[in-house]
């Protein structure tokens, strides 16, 4: 099955003289797609008896799709409409989509904006004297996780830092 070429007017002279016109092309031999762009008098030239036989077939491959994060820099105004999306009810992974960035970007400016919980909350310093304080009773690191209901790793970084173990 052959698919239908595409064509569209990519820049018209400002006197509408001419126009340049590229039209996609799908080859079945290489399954890719192609561009050709063309140079096209308009009617109101042909009218006034210009020739319409303009060199054509310029070779333009097809552009790969940019990747996610390959964007540049993230402006104030991007994450000022990113928060009216959210707060209109869009979600993150939507968010992301329209505006091309990853989710991670995105959930991580309207974290910080404040519309979005962290992930997974802060130790606080109380919960760091709890955890020195059962440690201390006997507990292994082990138990001391599973009471505070914590990642061991986090539980062992915050004895450390506490010098409660070495």
């Amino acid at each position: 099955m052959r698919e239908k070429e595409k064509t569209r007017v990519i820049w018209r002279h400002p006197r509408g003289r001419f126009e340049i016109q590229e039209t996609e092309h799908y080859s079945l031999f290489d399954h890719c797609t192609y561009y050709t762009r063309e140079c096209v008098f308009t009617p109101q030239d042909d009218a006034r008896g210009l020739c319409s036989e303009v060199p054509t077939g310029i070779f333009v491959p097809a552009q790969p799709t940019p990747q996610k994060g390959v964007q540049g820099p993230v402006y104030v105004e991007d994450v000022d409409q990113w928060c009216e999306w959210y707060k209109a009810g869009r979600n993150v992974a939507d968010i992301a989509e329209m505006a091309r960035r990853s989710k991670a970007t995105v959930a991580a400016r309207l974290r910080t904006r404040g519309l979005l919980p962290d992930p997974v909350p802060r130790v606080t310093d109380e919960e760091v004297r709890e955890m020195a304080r059962l440690f201390a009773s006997g507990l292994s690191v082990r138990e001391v996780a599973k009471a505070t209901k914590r990642n061991m790793r986090t539980v062992r970084e915050h004895l450390r830092e506490t010098r409660a173990i070495r």
